[in-house]
């Protein structure tokens, strides 16, 4: 793995009828319909960070400017005003807002209040969020020892639950001095490598996110947790070029293996109805769920959306044209249909980020 990174388009937004993305120079928010034709442009006088708000709603923050944005209208409103020197995040599933510190040197997170971005509670030591439930947020939370003015190492690493309502904490996993990076959150669960908290490699543990008891631990080390119909699928990396997929009920602690996945590399995927489609640094392939048959294969970066249907739209860099791209991919033959390009010009190439 490893190698340059193309110039693209950011992660397209694909809603009802309408497909949004940033642009290659991260400074325009452009909206499609889903034929591929633009229906509104917006513009920053800097780079601008767009996610999802809740359901087909998108927010943007321009600056110090926080905006809610409707891409079936066009419409943009006001979220508030952040707290100075913070990049503020919601939750698109339970409503949550959270602030983290522009600063290098401050690991401090802000919950704020949804009607007025005012802070509620703070928690020091925050390296990242992990999960929300209805009741906690986990986070991973550590003690950084800065070694420059841009690298740190962290020690005293810890698994925490916090009350969403309050910040009190409600429960910690002790980590060491490793990063606690392995865990993913899905419904109620935690999806925990336990190689994160000992030497015992090939193990996961389900913990209960808002108690933080373990409920069952399984023989397999699983990454990019999903969930259908109440059973947890993850991804077992077997050896290079091969990957397979586990299910695990929670419920009965039973483990279904299969199907095996062979292609150049897998790091990540979406379940499509009885397909898998998986994408590696260079790599995007689709299976048979049930037999692990590999149905095509594309070698290129992409930058993707879910499955909706019987498609999935993807944001790419067409090397002969030296365009960034919204293509849109039939998932049950792999043919494609460019939507919208865009000629990716010097300076483009100067102020691209991609992340």
């Amino acid at each position: 793995m490893g190698g340059p990174i193309f110039p693209h388009f950011g992660h397209p937004y694909v809603t009802t009828s309408r497909i949004t993305f940033t642009s290659v120079d991260g400074r325009r928010i452009v909206v499609l319909d889903r034929k591929g034709r633009k229906r509104w442009e917006k513009r920053c006088t800097e780079r601008l960070r767009l996610e999802r708000l809740r359901g087909d709603l998108l927010y943007f923050q321009c600056g110090s400017a926080l905006s809610g944005f409707d891409p079936e209208t066009g419409a943009t409103w006001s979220l508030g005003t952040p707290p100075a020197g913070r990049n503020v995040f919601f939750d698109s599933d339970t409503g949550s807002v959270y602030a983290g510190s522009t600063d290098f040197r401050d690991d401090s997170m802000l919950a704020l209040d949804p009607k007025n971005l005012k802070a509620r509670w703070t928690a020091c030591g925050v390296q990242r969020i992990i999960h929300e439930t209805d009741s906690t947020v986990i986070v991973t939370r550590a003690r950084r020892e800065y070694e420059a003015d841009s690298s740190f190492t962290v020690h005293d690493c810890e698994l925490m639950g916090h009350s969403r309502a309050s910040g009190d904490v409600l429960w910690s996993i002790p980590c060491g001095d490793r990063i606690c990076e392995g865990g993913e959150g899905v419904g109620r669960w935690l999806v925990i490598p336990s190689d994160r908290f000992s030497p015992e490699r090939g193990v996961t543990a389900i913990v209960d996110a808002d108690t933080g008891t373990t409920r069952c631990s399984m023989g397999s080390s699983l990454t990019d947790i999903q969930e259908t119909n109440g059973v947890l699928v993850g991804l077992e990396h077997l050896e290079p070029s091969k990957d397979r997929l586990v299910r695990f009920d929670p419920a009965s602690c039973k483990t279904w293996e299969g199907p095996d996945l062979v292609t150049k590399e897998v790091l990540q995927y979406h379940l499509a109805g009885p397909y898998v489609i998986t994408a590696g640094w260079v790599d995007l392939a689709c299976f048979d769920d049930a037999t692990g048959k590999r149905l095509w294969e594309k070698h290129r970066q992409v930058e993707w959306s879910a499955p909706i249907g019987t498609s999935m739209i993807l944001a790419d860099f067409d090397k002969p044209t030296h365009a960034a791209r919204i293509v849109l991919i039939a998932i049950t033959t792999g043919g494609e249909r460019t939507l919208y390009s865009e000629k990716v010009t010097e300076r483009d190439e100067s102020e691209f980020r991609p992340w």
